[in-house]
């Protein structure tokens, strides 16, 4: 899609405005009218707060590309981290990353080996202000009466684990595909109403559940 290296620096800057302004806007008490606005994510100010800073937030899957990212800005604006993920000893770089970085006492992890066992984020979600739900099984699942299951659940544990918990900020990310997959030179818009339903129909095809091009559609 990207013809030179110049155009790709330019979309993955785009990229992680879009990422962190979700991020937190989930975070900030700020009208909506404000919110494009908010393109450098330094908090810069304590007064518009909604979970104060030193707070713990949560976020599930934190080994995964864009939440090792979500965790870095959270730290960076004064934040507390507990991350989940499946494997804690394979993970364990996550947290000697940024002990280098940040010190020790910010970052922890706890394990929550499949976010779609009932309650599975229960025990993760004690003592957190906030909760981001990023964790899903990228590209690991063709079938998706296997993988979609999988995220609708987890989806769900999260959700019904920070209202028992009494969170105060819920942020859930997604993929720019659900609402359009990418179309190589053609021009088009994409909005608010805007939803993917062409990899819908493509990901509950019948079988065989094979190709890349279906395990894309899937996730």
């Amino acid at each position: 899609m990207f013809r030179t290296g110049q155009q790709a620096e330019k979309f993955e800057a785009l990229y992680w405005t879009i990422t962190q302004l979700t991020v937190f806007s989930g975070l900030l008490s700020v009208p909506n009218s404000y919110r494009p606005h908010l393109v450098k994510m330094t908090v810069t100010s304590t007064d518009n707060l909604a979970i104060p800073q030193g707070a713990r937030v949560l976020v599930s899957g934190a080994n995964g590309f864009i939440a090792s990212h979500v965790v870095k800005q959270l730290l960076r604006n004064g934040y507390k981290v507990r991350g989940t993920v499946r494997n804690l000893k394979s993970s364990s770089w996550l947290i000697a990353l940024f002990e280098s970085q940040y010190g020790k006492g910010f970052v922890e992890l706890v394990e929550v080996p499949d976010m779609a066992a009932k309650g599975a984020f229960d025990e993760a979600v004690r003592g957190v202000s906030g909760f981001i739900h990023t964790a899903t099984p990228v590209m690991q699942i063709q079938d998706p009466n296997i993988a979609v299951p999988t995220v609708v659940e987890g989806t769900k544990n999260a959700l019904q684990s920070a209202v028992k918990a009494g969170i105060k900020r819920f942020v859930l990310t997604s993929s720019s595909t659900a609402a359009s997959s990418p179309i190589p030179n053609k021009v088009f818009t994409m909005d608010e109403k805007t939803w993917n339903e062409v990899a819908v129909k493509n990901a509950w095809a019948p079988p065989p559940y094979d190709g890349v091009q279906r395990r894309l559609d899937v996730y």
